[in-house]
């Protein structure tokens, strides 16, 4: 039988040996990763009821209603995985465990976090033009594909409003926060306690790029990637860097809607 105070089986089974002043660890973010997989895989399946229960008739509607709307879900129940993971883990951790994902006061003020904003935002911007009109043109015909115009251009005629709130949803509010929870939250953060912090920027923006899919867009969510994980580490806030993801979603899907 077993006394004392230390941590259950179930508790070291799940989170590992706790430590006094525990350090995010590499492990930790990839068992987040783990988490938001299941997440989507739960998401997947409630998806499929759901298209059932709303009842759209097959052919096009149907296909382009399951590719709308499956990221929507996607996104709504990784959240709601990573939330519970990463509350699970700071109650067992303690309370040094959040400030290490960036859940913590910005280090700057509204008018210095909206003006680093804007200008790691323009940069953003001349590298994605610069890239688009000058570099990708010059070593291939290939086109990037704008993946928020072609989900605007399939919103299936039947509950038009519907999947066009549920589609803003995901792309505006949902990505960004599973985004930046998982890929500076916990990637960049848990980087930077093995190497230099421009090194974990670079890796975290890497992977960032990677998992977007889209080899002709790499360069662009890379840079992304970049400008986000700097506002991330000057602010010291997750909230800033949500901030950033969301409004370019969002500026996205505004200017898809009008396309």
């Amino acid at each position: 039988m077993f006394t004392g105070n230390g941590p259950t089986l179930e508790e070291s089974l799940y989170f590992g040996p706790k430590a006094p002043d525990y350090k995010l660890t590499v492990w930790r973010a990839l068992l987040a990763f783990g988490v938001c997989f299941l997440g989507i895989i739960v998401g997947g399946l409630v998806f499929a009821v759901f298209l059932n229960v709303i009842e759209i008739e097959g052919g096009a509607s149907s296909l382009n209603a399951g590719s709308l709307g499956l990221p929507f879900f996607n996104f709504l129940f990784s959240l709601i995985a990573l939330l519970w993971w990463t509350k699970a883990s700071s109650k067992y951790l303690g309370a040094g465990f959040l400030p290490q994902l960036g859940w913590r006061p910005n280090r700057l003020n509204l008018g210095s976090t909206i003006w680093l904003c804007a200008k790691v935002f323009v940069a953003f911007l001349v590298a994605r033009i610069l890239y688009l009109e000058q570099v990708l043109l010059m070593v291939t015909d290939q086109k990037v594909e704008n993946t928020v115009i072609g989900w605007v251009e399939h919103i299936p005629a039947e509950h038009t409003l519907l999947f066009t709130y549920a589609l803003g949803a995901g792309v505006a509010v949902l990505g960004p926060i599973v985004e930046e929870v998982l890929f500076r939250g916990y990637l960049q953060s848990a980087l930077k306690s093995m190497m230099p912090t421009w090194a974990a920027v670079l890796i975290a923006s890497l992977v960032f790029a990677l998992f977007h899919g889209d080899i002709a867009a790499l360069p662009i969510h890379f840079a992304a990637g970049i400008a986000i994980g700097i506002v991330f580490e000057r602010t010291g806030s997750l909230l800033a860097a949500i901030g950033l993801h969301a409004f370019n979603n969002a500026l996205a899907f505004i200017l898809a809607l009008n396309v």
